[in-house]
């Protein structure tokens, strides 16, 4: 037996945080860190932030205060949900920033240098509750890391590389 999908309901809420580059060859341009929510029946997409450069990956904390993401050559930052204080978390100019995720319960943010072994490419994490805004190498052997996602159910970090495309659990 089969069943039809079920279409949201007009209670449901929704909200997306996503980036887009313009950026030409030479590395100039900019920028966009967007959002997209839904609420009722109201669909709304807007613009939250402007960059120089090219954004690569955005996260949110649990709570939903703080929007996160890389500006390869530059750092990690941060901005408020509603766009204001925008924050330099940590320079990191080692290789390019490819993806964030957010482990809330031990308040760390995680980010892979997409670049060789040789280069400095891997997986670093950014430990929070210590205080610290400096950026702790936490995998130093991974080759052009990519995308990456924190579990909290199961308490592990999955990363994909651009060698092969395969997910793997740390």
């Amino acid at each position: 037996i089969t069943s039809a999908p079920t279409v949201s309901s007009s209670d449901e809420e929704w909200l997306v945080y996503y980036t887009n580059a313009l950026v030409n060859s030479d590395g100039a341009g900019g920028s966009y860190v967007w959002y997209s929510s839904e609420s009722g029946y109201e669909k709304i997409t807007e613009v939250l932030l402007s960059t120089e450069g090219d954004v690569t990956g955005v996260v949110v904390d649990t709570n939903n205060t703080w929007i996160y993401y890389g500006v390869p050559g530059s750092g990690i930052y941060r901005v408020l949900h509603n766009g204001r204080n925008i924050d330099l978390v940590t320079n990191f100019d080692d290789g390019p920033i490819a993806g964030l995720t957010f482990d809330s319960e031990a308040s760390r943010l995680y980010f892979a240098s997409n670049t060789s072994i040789s280069e400095g490419g891997g997986i670093y994490r950014i430990k929070f509750d210590e205080g610290s805004q400096t950026a702790y190498q936490m995998v130093l052997s991974i080759d052009f890391a990519w995308g990456l996602a924190f579990d909290q159910m199961s308490n592990a970090l999955y990363l994909t590389t651009l060698l092969d495309g395969a997910i793997s659990k740390i």
